[in-house]
């Protein structure tokens, strides 16, 4: 497989390219040539010869050619490029050597420098292969200058012999760009010059070969255009959308990362040494490129990204490639214009979306949110009680308010559903121990939102506008669009209370759950700004009634005793 090489471009999209600049394809390669050259000088030492002057030397000619073969196989790939140069030249001179260990200077031990010239036009550059070349040409021409027969039939000699070598290492040359530049056709699309999906599959194969060799995990970002439908991909049509995204994505990548064009509207970038959290960033980054380089198109024209990783969500190609296009789908049912990193939940609700597409009844899509929002409460609190807990709190409050009872089941509803959106937020980000930096919090804030969508899409979009309001304040201070006072649904009110005191009872892992008094405490302190007096005063008085029957403390001790 491939090994990055020090020196060379690392997006070097084809396979033949790479398998050329691989040093230990190299390595192994002219470690054959050293032996089967001293192979050939043994063997022409056992055929009778009386023209051979001096065996002595075409033998250690041949063992120097067994040490520099050994040296080749036990080192292999962790040799620099440039010491091929180096085991190059010595093979001239051994090739010298045999010649003038044969005493003949029309020896046929000259074709071997046909060996030489024709590896350095395949492996090297071309800069470099000339060089050997050139190296070639002056050490034979010194050794027949050298020869007692030396005169015009030894320029001659000379003079066909290297023009017979430049040509044919020059042909070599051709031929292997020649090769490199189909192979790159056929794995590279040519509208943009990124790998088409051929060449993608291929770039991830050998990603997760070295990541499994390495130990390390590497990432998968999908980039899907939203809101754009080019009208031909005929020869002649250009896509400029897909231009931009394009540009984008490659002012955003590194040297090292595999960009890819998978379809009209679809991009692919394969991430290594990246792990979840990392790649997350990494598609922010594309999403925000991409939003300047769209900057003047409608603004109907967004990306949404998906985020797989090696090993964690799959251990193939094909397994990392379908969890990325889940993430894909997701952060279109989301809303678009997002980042969302594969999870098990996030299948969870591209399977209710397609069930919503496939028109089949809304039970079980509801069934598939709140099968969602268990897992969720898991991931985020450690407990599958936390939304249980808040639709119960909310459902007190509905009734003490007195609303009606099809409404407070409704509340209760939105209690339990309220925090669905949090898929969207990266693990890292929910169970950071410490404080949130402004761009984690930014991914915070876009749960509402997230939240009404799935609601939204199980058809209820009463829930919907409740869930989405849910952090808004009465002061104005909210989010996510900074409602103030009677601008937020009464409902909303109710969530955000009961949410709250539910969070403070808790242990979080950024910090340990307060006291039922002092939560109470907070409650009061935040009465007016926060939260709403009215909604407070009527939780406070129903706890102060009911404790007993709301099972609050045992609830406080429970996580306690379970950590």
């Amino acid at each position: 497989m491939e090994r990055y090489v020090p020196g060379l471009p690392d997006d070097d999209g084809s396979t033949v390219e790479r398998y050329t600049r691989d040093t230990g394809v190299m390595a192994r390669s002219l470690a054959y040539i050293f032996a089967a050259g001293a192979s050939i000088s043994l063997l022409a030492l056992a055929i009778p010869n009386r023209d051979q002057a001096h065996p002595g030397r075409v033998v250690l000619q041949a063992v120097c050619g067994y040490v520099l073969c050994a040296m080749l196989g036990i080192a292999g790939g962790r040799l620099p490029r440039w010491s091929f140069q180096v085991f190059l030249a010595a093979a001239t001179l051994l090739i010298e050597w045999n010649i003038y260990a044969s005493g003949d200077s029309t020896s046929p031990y000259a074709a071997l420098y046909f060996w030489v010239s024709i590896y350095a036009f395949y492996f090297l550059s071309r800069r470099e292969a000339v060089l050997q070349t050139g190296f070639i040409v002056v050490a034979y021409a010194a050794l027949l200058m050298q020869a007692p027969a030396a005169g015009d039939g030894a320029v001659l000699r000379w003079a066909i012999t290297m023009s017979a070598l430049v040509f044919g290492g020059a042909l070599i040359g051709t031929l292997q760009e020649r090769i490199a530049t189909l192979a790159r056709a056929t794995r590279t699309d040519p509208d943009t010059g990124l790998l088409n999906r051929s060449g993608l599959r291929e770039a991830l194969d050998a990603e997760i070969d070295r990541g499994r060799r390495s130990h390390q995990s590497l990432a998968l970002v999908l980039v899907r255009i939203d809101g754009h439908r080019p009208l031909s991909s005929g020869a002649g049509n250009r896509n400029v959308v897909l231009e931009l995204v394009t540009l984008a994505l490659n002012r955003t990548k590194r040297g090292m990362d595999h960009a890819a064009r998978l379809g009209e509207r679809e991009l692919a970038l394969v991430v290594p040494e990246c792990a979840a959290t990392d790649a997350y960033m990494v598609a922010e980054r594309v999403r925000s490129a991409a939003h300047r380089e769209l900057r003047g198109l409608p603004s109907s024209i967004t990306v949404s990204l998906g985020v797989a990783c090696y090993p964690e969500h799959g251990a193939t190609a094909e397994s990392v490639l379908h969890a990325a296009s889940q993430g894909v789908a997701a952060a279109e049912q989301l809303g678009r214009d997002r980042t969302v990193i594969y999870s098990p939940e996030i299948a969870s609700l591209v399977l209710a979306a397609e069930t919503r597409s496939h028109q089949e009844d809304r039970g079980s899509t509801l069934a598939a949110v709140l099968a969602l929002t268990e897992v969720l409460d898991i991931r985020d609190a450690g407990t599958s009680a936390h939304s249980q807990t808040v639709g119960r709190y909310a459902e007190q409050i509905a009734r003490g308010l007195g609303l009606s009872e099809e409404l407070v089941e409704r509340v209760k509803m939105a209690g339990i559903l309220h925090d669905v959106g949090k898929i969207a937020v990266p693990d890292a980000v929910l169970s950071k121990p410490g404080p949130l930096d402004d761009d984690e919090f930014a991914q915070m804030k876009k749960h509402p939102e997230v939240g009404a969508l799935i609601v939204d899409g199980a058809d209820m979009k009463d829930v919907a506008s409740w869930v989405i309001a849910h952090h808004e304040r009465p002061d104005g201070r909210g989010y996510p669009r900074g409602l103030v006072g009677e601008e937020i649904p009464l409902e909303a009110r109710i969530l955000a209370v009961a949410d709250a005191y539910e969070a403070m009872t808790v242990d979080r892992v950024y910090r340990a759950a307060l006291p039922v008094e002092k939560a109470r405490g907070e409650l009061r302190r935040c009465s007016g700004s926060q939260f709403d007096p009215r909604v407070v005063e009527v939780f406070l008085d129903a706890l102060e009634r009911d404790d007993d029957r709301l099972g609050i403390d045992d609830f406080v001790v429970a996580p306690a005793a379970d950590s």
